[in-house]
């Protein structure tokens, strides 16, 4: 987390460049960990991306069936819709 408002910057830079284009973000934290964060940059971050894989990697459940996913514990997240419901809107593949 302590990249987060290098990351933004790189969010918001691709985003002036190329609008058209859905930014994924990989963070290992889950969505409600990075809410709970509640803090000015992460809150900002979380309005520029469009989909997070959220949570850890975890090498027991590791799965190469699941697309964009490392192991089954991850999700893949509509984030605008999240914040917009202000529920867990998942992304299905």
């Amino acid at each position: 987390m302590e990249n987060i408002a290098t990351v933004n910057k790189f969010i918001e830079d691709v985003k002036k460049e190329r609008p058209e284009l859905d930014v994924w973000c990989y963070s290992g934290y889950t969505f409600e960990q990075l809410q709970a964060r509640n803090d000015e940059i992460t809150n900002k971050t979380l309005t520029n991306i469009d989909v997070l894989v959220d949570g850890r990697f975890v090498e027991e459940r590791k799965n190469p069936e699941i697309k964009f996913r490392g192991s089954d514990n991850q999700r893949l997240l509509q984030v605008q819709e999240c914040l917009r419901q202000h529920r867990i809107v998942e992304l299905n593949i």
